[in-house]
């Protein structure tokens, strides 16, 4: 274990390296590299530290002729040098191969001003819950992680949600659960639990209240969907996410989403100038 630069001491340093060799196959280095990383998952989670191993990194790289252009200037073999596990021979010694790239994205300074204008001659005050929309829909913009990124922005959407309660008819079936449960023998501590479950189906569903309120977009469309069928398929995301689906969604497909759920959340933050 070193620190990522050399001659860096690794106190301090923001890139470790584990390295290890002389295994006898690519599928032998590659077992014994995931059970490093879950070892050492294990133990930064025990010392409360965070670290990105790169499962869900860009993976950016120099294509084959890159290679072998630095390995003509360096005179040696070259390997993309990944933020995350790689295998690679090690006879003879390689040097690692790396760019980095820091993406600046430009905003149009128009709709910027339209917007305060609008906002301005309407009198625009946010309530709390927009307040607080809009506070994680901008943290949103400061993680490289996507998957936190997708979610930060689904957390800023579901502040906005207000489930209505469900009609007249649900409510006595509900109450009429409620009362069947109150008169069986289950345990208190499971009783109270099945309550308070029982209890929520008052209301609408996540679900259902994010359906409604995607309809406040009217004919806008999102990854070529009308924005409820855009929010169902956000939401479907979000849950297997955040419940261990497997296998998880893949990067693309999330990032590909959160492009488009970024503009979602902002259409949605921003409604009420919009409609003006």
């Amino acid at each position: 274990m070193k620190a990522g630069k050399d001659g860096e001491p690794i106190k301090g340093a923001e890139t470790w390296i584990v390295s290890g060799s002389a295994f006898q196959s690519e599928s032998e280095a590659s077992a014994a590299a995931e059970l490093w990383r879950s070892q050492l998952m294990v133990a930064f989670a025990h010392a409360l530290v965070g670290v990105d191993f790169g499962d869900r990194a860009a993976k950016g790289a120099f294509t084959t002729a890159g290679l072998a252009w630095v390995e003509q200037q360096a005179g040696r073999r070259a390997v993309n040098d990944v933020h995350g596990i790689v295998t690679f021979e090690c006879d003879p010694p390689p040097i690692f191969a790396s760019m980095s790239v820091t993406p600046v994205l430009g905003r149009n300074s128009d709709r910027f001003v339209k917007g305060l204008v609008a906002a301005r001659s309407t009198g625009t005050v946010l309530d709390a819950e927009s307040q607080l929309a809009y506070e994680l829909f901008s943290a949103s913009f400061f993680t490289t992680y996507s998957d936190a990124r997708f979610l930060l922005l689904m957390m800023a959407i579901e502040t906005l949600l207000s489930p209505s309660e469900r009609d007249d008819r649900v409510q006595a079936l509900v109450d009429e659960f409620i009362l069947l449960l109150d008169q069986t023998d289950v345990g208190s501590s499971e009783a109270e639990s099945l309550r308070g479950s029982l209890s929520q189906m008052r209301t609408e569903s996540i679900g259902q209240a994010g359906r409604e309120l995607a309809r406040t977009l009217g004919d806008r469309r999102y990854m070529d969907m009308n924005s409820e069928s855009f929010f169902s398929k956000s939401y479907n995301l979000r849950s297997k996410l955040v419940h261990g689906h497997s296998p998880r969604p893949g990067r693309d497909v999330i990032e590909s989403c959160a492009a488009e759920l970024e503009r979602f959340a902002a259409d949605l933050i921003s409604l009420s100038i919009a409609q003006s």
